[in-house]
């Protein structure tokens, strides 16, 4: 089965909404297959199986998707913390307009 990819538009916290999402339907889904291990019917228990399958296959590629979007903000950190060294003098001219602009919106409200 293929892993599917979120699309390059998707918003960070989009994606760690959709993989909140799985991850409780996982453990939902899990819970339902364990209380209904008590039914006995053969066909039941195939499609019992099957399931579990599919939920072990769903949460490796949950888990691979949270690697890839950890991997990606610590590359994103450090090539931020890159250009702060490279142009400190600019990154404390946009820290001190950050300021002044935070200050003027507490000043009015």
């Amino acid at each position: 089965m293929d892993t599917p990819t979120p699309a390059a538009g998707t918003p960070p916290d989009s994606r760690d909404r959709i993989a909140v999402g799985l991850r409780r339907m996982i453990d939902e889904t899990e819970q339902l297959l364990k209380s209904a291990v008590s039914a006995g019917d053969q066909k039941f228990d195939e499609g019992r199986i099957r399931l579990q399958h599919q939920l072990a296959e769903l949460r490796l590629q949950l888990d691979e998707l949270e690697q890839t979007a950890l991997q990606r903000t610590r590359q994103a950190t450090e090539s931020a913390d890159q250009a702060l060294r490279r142009h400190p003098y600019g990154a404390i001219g946009i820290a001190a307009a950050a300021g002044v602009l935070l200050g003027l919106l507490v000043a009015r409200s």
